[in-house]
C-alpha cells in the first residue's frame, strides 16, 4: 500500500487528537478557582460538577472524580466515588504559609479537626502529608450516619493554602478501604490546590 505524505499527516493528526482527548478526559481544571485534578492515576477520571444552590453557598468549586471501571466500589448512595472541594477562607482572613503549616503541629487545632471529623464516624489517627510545599492531614472514617452507616468508609485529605481549603473526599466500602488506600493517596497527589 502506498501512503502519501498527506495521508500520513492526516493519520498523525487524528492520533494526536485522540491522545489529547483521552488525556483531557482524565484531567479537569475549574476555570474560576484553578482547583485541578491533573493526570489522576487509572482508573480515575475528573469532570466538572454542576453545583446546586446549597453547594454554591458552601464551596467555590467541586470536581467529580469517578472510576472508569467501577472499581474501587463507591460507598455513596448516589454512586459517586470521590470529589475534590475548594472553600475560600472567610473575608478578612489572611494567613502566611508558615501560620497555616504551624496549625498542623498545634494539638488544640488538631483536636478541633478531630472533633469535626468524628461527627462522620469512627476515625483513624491523622496522617500529616506535604503537597505543593504545604502541610495537610488525611484520615479514614467508618461512617456512623446515613444509609452507609457501618459499611461505608470515608477517606478524606485536606490542605490549607492562603487561597483556602482544598479537600479530597472518597467513599468506598469497608471491605475495600485497605486495598484502595494507596490509590486514594495517589489520587490526592494529582490534585492541585489554588495558591
Amino acid at each position: 500500500m502506498i501512503q502519501t505524505k498527506a495521508v500520513r499527516t492526516a493519520f498523525a493528526s487524528i492520533a494526536f487528537a485522540f491522545c489529547a482527548t483521552a488525556s483531557q478526559a482524565q484531567s479537569y481544571t475549574d476555570p474560576a478557582t484553578g482547583l485541578a485534578v491533573i493526570d489522576p492515576p487509572p482508573p480515575f477520571a475528573a469532570s466538572a460538577h454542576a453545583m446546586d444552590e446549597a453547594e454554591r453557598r458552601l464551596y467555590a468549586a467541586i470536581i467529580d472524580i469517578d472510576s472508569t471501571t467501577g472499581e474501587p466500589k463507591s460507598g455513596n448512595v448516589d454512586g459517586r466515588l470521590c470529589g475534590a472541594y475548594f472553600i475560600k477562607p472567610p473575608p478578612g482572613s489572611i494567613f502566611t504559609r508558615e501560620e497555616l503549616d504551624r496549625q498542623f503541629s498545634d494539638p488544640d487545632w488538631l483536636a478541633r479537626q478531630r472533633t469535626a471529623f468524628e461527627r462522620m464516624g469512627t476515625i483513624s489517627p491523622f496522617t500529616i502529608f506535604r503537597q505543593q510545599g504545604h502541610a495537610g492531614i488525611e484520615l479514614t472514617a467508618v461512617a456512623n450516619i446515613g444509609p452507609g452507616a457501618g459499611t461505608s468508609v470515608i477517606y478524606s485529605a485536606l490542605l490549607d493554602t492562603q487561597k483556602g481549603r482544598t479537600s479530597l473526599v472518597c467513599v468506598t466500602t469497608k471491605d475495600e478501604i485497605e486495598k484502595v488506600l494507596p490509590l486514594f493517596r495517589a489520587l490526592r497527589a494529582s490534585i492541585r490546590a489554588p495558591e
